[in-house]
C-alpha cells in the first residue's frame, strides 16, 4: 500500500505579501485605464491638449501597456525572495 503524501496546509499571507498583491493589481488597473484614456484621446472623444491630443493618446497607450504588462513582472522579480 502506498504511503500518503503529507497534507499541505498553506500559511496565511503576511501583511507585506498582501500589500504587494494590492500594488501589483493596482499597477495593472492603472495601466489599462491609461490605455483606455489614450484610446479616447486618439479617437477624439476627449480633448485635453487641443492639437496634441493624438500624440498624447498614443503616448498614454504605450505607457499604459508597459505599465499594465511589464511593470508587475519587473516588480515581482525585484520582490522575489532569494533562493537559499
Amino acid at each position: 500500500m502506498a504511503s500518503r503524501p503529507p497534507e499541505f496546509t498553506p500559511t496565511p499571507p503576511t501583511d507585506r505579501e498582501r500589500q504587494r498583491f494590492v500594488v501589483l493589481n493596482a499597477m495593472r488597473f492603472v495601466g489599462f485605464a491609461l490605455v483606455l484614456f489614450g484610446i479616447l484621446l486618439t479617437q477624439g472623444a476627449v480633448s485635453v491638449a487641443g492639437d496634441l491630443d493624438q500624440f498624447l493618446g498614443y503616448f498614454f497607450i504605450v505607457i499604459g501597456l508597459f505599465d499594465g504588462f511589464f511593470m508587475p513582472l519587473i516588480m515581482a522579480h525585484k520582490w522575489r525572495t532569494p533562493s537559499e
